[in-house]
Parts: structure tokens; C-alpha cells; sequence
């Protein structure tokens, strides 16, 4: 049966373990490299219970979902990194209700999520599983312990051991991800403040050149209305040419206002997959013959539905494309697709592209941020490494965020990119 929210003291607690709470401290300080500290204090905490395995689960960088940060024992390596729907299973209630758990029959609870046994082949049959809680407060994902090797069952004074260890772990984390958090900042305001001096320059040249043309034109309509049609036409052309350019930029602009609108409202439908990478790329299909680009689709047959607004992920999907196609060499390969792992479905745009550095990934999704100098700004619309007003990426992120998700990237300059996203499937 389960016990939620065991009460307990150090007074439970072995000298043994009493010992290794001690020094918790000094191993999870003793060095900046905090996922091999977190990972060794982890599976110290695997050996005192005599466990098979023990995980953390952090909530990821979307809403919507959790990571496995660290495992030992198991499966390990298989699953740590994986991600899986935020609150389903005995670890989505001990996050959202800030709550421990010990269940003695996993198979008995009705909240276990069972589709990671299913996929992974591990059998889970007895849990402990608590809540990461940063300063008593905020909770930042959860540790939990898994079946007792045999003949032994968890105890009482089991729950509360991993509960004052998880106190000092989660502490040890939310600190490196502070620190992480201020660094990466310090460096992105930086290369920020740069970019936005040069797209001044960007917008005045992109505002300036169609308006001179406008200008010049109208002067030239009136010089030669009496002269011939072919002259008048011409002219007309060029008027026109610059009208579309001025068109183009106002739209671009109008596009960042879906960052910062913060009543942008969705309509949450059940939408196919599969339809919605198709009609993405059918979009894209012209443009990558006529760059000579192969564009390929991976869509795994059971992805089936998920939870969305249609038109603002055809959005999300069209400005990924497009980030690739501009970014992606003549002759390169593009692939979009979904797969479904554990309850998400996981869309992704991959190319062979140039890569972004690492230290530009925080930053790329800024509204007028580009990876290439602005000053190296090209108005061709989808040529190879032409660039934008720096506002795909920032639009991508927020039509993302009313969906409780967000868009990850993985990137090696010289040999492209991987962008991708998680939803909810159906069912």
C-alpha cells in the first residue's frame, strides 16, 4: 500500500548514514562539474539502500514535461536524458504536491506511469520517491529509489533518509543552475548589446533603400508619364519592387509582436501528426529543389495526434525550415519529423547546415537575433546564408510557450543542426 508523506527524525536515521549525510556537503561542493558529484552522491544513496536504482527527475525546460537527469543502476545510460509527460506517474504527483511517496506495489497505484517499464524492459515493483525542495519552497523535480534487492523490503526510516538527502541534493542543483543561469546571461547581454547596434544600422538601410526607390520613381513617373509605355511600366515595376520590400519588413516586424503579446490565445485541437509536418514541408518543397536541397520526412507511424493550435505549430514548423533552408548549403539535406516516446511527441528539423557555436545557442532565440553579423545582412529571402530580421527563432519560442513547451537545439558548427520540440500525444 502506499505512505505519502512519511514523518520522521534523525532519530530513525543509522550512524551509517547519519555519517554519509554529513558528508554530503563536502562532495557535492567539491567541484564545479555538479551532474558527476550529484551522480556519485546518487549512487552512494543506491548503495546504502541496497536499491537497484536511483534517479533524479528534474522538471525540464518546458512545462509540460521531466527529464531523468541522473540514474544508477538499471538502465542508466538508456534513459538519463529521456524526457517524459510532467505530472503522470508517482513522480508527477510527488512534484506537483510536494509530497513524498512510498509504495510498496507499483502494479497496485493507480498514478504509476507504466510506459517507461514498457519501453525501457526494467521492472519497477517498490518505490520512494520524493520531492527535490529548494529552501522548503519551490520544488525543482524529485529523487526516488527503486526495489529493494531482494529478500529485503524499503522501511519507514528509508523514506526519511532519502528525504534529507534529497534537501542537500536539490540545494546542490538549483545553486549550479544559478550560477550557470548568471554566466550564460553576462556573456548573451554582451554579444545582445552588439547585435542591437547593428540592426539600427539594418533597419535604416532596410527602411532607407525601398523608400529611395519609391521616391525616385515617383519623380521619374512624372518626368515621363508623355514618354513611352514601355518606360512607364518599367518604372512602375521598380515602384512596386519597393513597396514589396517595405511590405516585407513591416511583416517582419509585426511577427515580433507574438513575443511579447502576452494574451496570445490558442485554440487547443486534436491534430494529426503526421498532416501537420506534411503540409510544413510541401511548403518547402519548391524552394528545395530550386537550391537543389533534399528535403526529407521522418515521421514514425504511431505518432498519431496531439493537443495544438494548427496554425500557430505550422508556424513554428514553416520558421524552423526556414532557418534551415537559409542556413544549409546548396546540395545539403534537411529532414523534418515526429517521433513518440514516452506519451510526447517529439517534432524535429534537422540539417546539415553551417551550426551555431555553443556560446550563441542562449541567445539565438532573442527577437533580431542572428547568427551571422547583421552587418553581413542579406535580403535575399531563402539563398544560402541569407538573413532575416532575426525574428523566426523569437516567434518560434513563444507560440511554443502558450503550448507549455519550448524548442531545444543541439549544433556543431561546420555540421549542422537539430531543433526540436515536445507536445502531449492523444491518447
Amino acid at each position: 500500500m502506499p505512505h505519502e508523506n512519511p514523518a520522521g527524525d534523525f532519530e530513525e536515521i543509522s550512524p551509517e548514514r547519519l555519517r554519509l549525510i554529513a558528508q554530503l556537503p563536502l562532495l557535492l561542493n567539491s567541484s564545479l562539474e555538479v551532474r558527476r558529484v550529484i551522480k556519485v552522491a546518487v549512487d552512494h544513496l543506491k548503495k546504502a539502500l541496497q536499491a537497484e536504482v536511483a534517479s533524479i527527475f528534474l522538471t525540464g525546460l518546458a512545462p509540460n514535461e521531466l527529464i531523468f537527469w541522473a540514474l544508477e543502476g538499471g538502465t542508466g545510460k538508456k534513459l538519463e536524458g529521456e524526457k517524459m509527460p510532467a505530472h503522470r506517474g508517482i513522480v508527477g504527483w510527488v512534484i506537483d504536491h510536494k509530497k513524498s511517496a512510498w509504495v510498496e506495489d507499483v502494479e497496485k497505484d493507480s498514478r504509476f506511469f507504466k510506459r517507461i517499464d514498457q519501453e525501457s524492459g526494467f521492472k519497477t515493483k517498490e518505490m520512494i520517491c520524493v520531492p527535490l525542495l529548494v529552501r522548503g519552497e519551490s520544488v525543482i523535480g524529485a529523487l526516488q529509489v527503486i526495489n529493494k534487492i531482494p529478500p529485503g523490503s524499503f522501511e519507514q526510516q528509508d523514506v526519511i533518509f532519502v528525504e534529507r538527502v534529497a534537501s542537500q541534493v536539490a540545494l546542490a542543483i538549483e545553486n549550479a543552475r544559478l550560477l550557470e543561469t548568471l554566466m550564460e546571461r553576462n556573456k548573451s547581454l554582451e554579444i545582445l548589446e552588439k547585435r542591437r547596434s547593428e540592426m539600427i544600422t539594418l533597419l535604416n538601410h532596410e527602411l532607407k533603400t525601398p523608400l529611395n526607390l519609391i521616391q525616385m520613381s515617383s519623380d521619374l513617373i512624372l518626368t515621363e508619364l508623355k514618354g513611352s509605355s514601355k518606360t512607364v511600366e518599367k518604372i512602375v515595376q521598380t515602384l512596386k519592387n519597393g513597396v514589396q520590400r517595405l511590405t516585407k519588413v513591416a511583416a517582419g516586424l509585426k511577427n515580433a509582436a507574438i513575443g511579447t503579446e502576452s494574451g496570445l490565445t490558442v485554440e487547443l485541437v486534436a491534430c494529426q501528426v503526421a498532416s501537420l509536418i506534411e503540409a510544413a514541408a510541401q511548403g518547402f518543397d519548391p524552394i528545395a529543389k530550386t537550391r537543389r536541397l533534399t528535403l526529407n520526412r521522418e515521421v514514425a507511424s504511431d505518432v498519431g495526434r496531439v493537443m495544438a493550435d494548427s496554425g500557430l505549430i505550422s508556424i513554428v514548423l514553416s520558421n524552423l525550415l526556414s532557418n534551415a533552408v537559409r542556413f544549409t548549403p546548396d546540395q545539403g539535406t534537411i529532414t523534418i519529423g515526429a517521433e513518440k516516446k514516452a506519451g510526447l511527441v517529439k517534432f524535429f528539423v534537422r540539417d546539415t547546415g553551417i551550426g551555431i557555436e555553443k556560446d550563441q545557442i542562449p541567445i539565438i532565440f532573442e527577437k533580431f537575433y542572428e547568427v551571422k553579423s547583421a552587418m553581413e545582412h542579406s535580403s535575399g529571402e531563402y539563398q544560402f546564408n541569407s538573413s532575416g530580421l532575426g525574428l523566426g527563432l523569437a516567434t518560434v519560442k513563444a507560440a511554443l510557450e502558450v503550448h507549455r513547451s519550448k524548442v531545444e537545439v543541439q549544433s556543431t558548427p561546420g555540421k549542422g543542426s537539430t531543433f526540436w520540440f515536445s507536445l502531449e500525444a492523444v491518447g
